[in-house]
């Protein structure tokens, strides 16, 4: 019986833990070490070199692993990627889309996701907007926000997918009574 306890506990703490060590969105807040900073410097010229210094192609190939980790249902992994890739290239106005999705996904506090939310309504082309709005969308169902939902999907219920969220939503009101 000890040993299970034993083991009980040490799952909750390392649970505890690993949360409490998960990497922030764009390393907010993050003191860094030497070597840290070294790893960073040594991956940034790895990345370039394999892309012939093209920051932009070799900030692509590590946002494409991030999607791979979110498909993978690895979230922190996804987050690791998306940070690495801001790091080769922090141009690329996808990334805190990603972000977004993925520190969802880890379970990250609302305040974190809704504010990489709102940076990437700020960052993205207006062509690729509505695919924020929509997985936002989504996001805020999950929360149980529906009535915000709808609001956020509103500027695009002409468009299939949002259209279908949107006629999924007011169901859902609906037999609600809200």
């Amino acid at each position: 019986m000890r040993i299970i306890l034993t083991f009980v506990f040490l799952a909750f703490a390392t649970a505890s833990l690993a949360q409490d060590m998960a990497v922030p969105p764009f390393y907010r807040g993050m003191e860094k070490t030497q070597t840290q900073l070294a790893a960073d410097r040594v991956l940034i010229e790895r990345a370039l070199s394999a892309h012939d210094g093209d920051a932009v192609a070799a900030g692509q190939r590590w946002a494409g692993m991030a999607w791979a980790a979110i498909g993978a249902a690895n979230a922190e992994d996804a987050v690791r990627r998306f940070n690495q890739a801001w790091l080769i290239d922090p141009t690329n106005p996808g990334l805190a889309y990603g972000l977004m999705i993925a520190t969802h996904l880890r379970g990250d506090d609302a305040a974190v996701v809704d504010g990489l939310y709102a940076e990437a309504l700020a960052a993205m082309p207006d062509a690729d907007r509505k695919f924020v709005q929509v997985d936002y969308a989504q996001i805020l169902m999950q929360r149980g926000d529906l009535a915000r939902a709808v609001e956020v999907l509103d500027p695009y219920k002409t468009e299939p997918e949002a259209a279908a969220l949107l006629r999924h939503l007011n169901q859902i009101q609906e037999g609600a009574g809200q």
